[in-house]
């Protein structure tokens, strides 16, 4: 099992349809997502909550056996579903979420103007030189680093500069630890759009064939 779900964002959303997504999810994930007090913000992590029951739902998980927790490490897991992983990301205009029955982690960033060496503490040797000043670089390593992170689950307990994320070819990448190939992990970059940059990583090969892309409109009629 592996689905990956992107939802283009509407911030035109109005209030009633916002309080008629709050009901689709649970109490827990409502609150989390009222701690943004930008409304944007607050309609991104909302809306990335009601994807995740979306894609649950569409993998045959019923809504009441819904039950998220965190580890020590933070990392996000379903409580009474230990053989399925899933992680969620938003950025921008976009929000998305993975399953799978392996471990699995996603990250979307807006690509903006910054001053990257604001970042080289987080990066390699190897990293710097790809990267060689190029912003788009940039953001495929880093989303590359980040959903390897996820996916791990270990947060803010492993360092960024600890491992090197090695792109090759169009959309793939390896990760060395200690100059050693970590060969059980598998890589998927690629440019959501000219602002948006994704990468996916995850213990089991990553086909773009189980990519779904939705539009909102027609992702809200599913909550009505």
């Amino acid at each position: 099992m592996q689905n990956v779900y992107f939802l283009k964002l509407d911030f035109n959303i109005n209030d009633h349809d916002l309080s008629m997504l709050e009901k689709t999810i649970s109490a827990q994930r409502v609150e989390y997502a009222k701690q943004y007090h930008q409304r944007k913000d607050y309609i991104r992590s909302l809306l990335s909550s009601a994807l995740l029951y979306y894609a649950l739902d569409k993998n045959g998980i019923d809504k009441k056996d819904i039950v998220i927790e965190r580890s020590p490490t933070g990392k996000p897991f379903l409580k009474n579903l230990e053989n399925i992983d899933f992680n969620i990301t938003h950025s921008g205009d976009w929000v998305a979420c993975v399953i799978d029955s392996n471990n699995i982690g996603i990250d979307i960033e807006q690509i903006k103007d910054i001053d990257l060496t604001d970042y080289k503490e987080i990066l390699t040797t190897e990293e710097t030189d790809y990267i060689n000043g190029k912003l788009e670089n940039f953001y495929q390593i880093w989303t590359l680093k980040e959903s390897y992170i996820k996916a791990l689950g270990v947060g803010v307990y492993k360092s960024l500069s600890s491992f090197t994320v090695e792109p090759y070819d169009k959309h793939y990448a390896k990760v060395f630890q200690n100059d050693n190939d970590e060969k059980q992990w598998y890589f998927y970059n690629f440019n959501l759009d000219e602002k948006h940059y994704c990468s996916v990583c995850s213990q089991s090969k990553i086909s773009k064939e189980h990519f779904n892309f939705l539009e909102y409109k027609s992702f809200y009629k599913n909550f009505r």
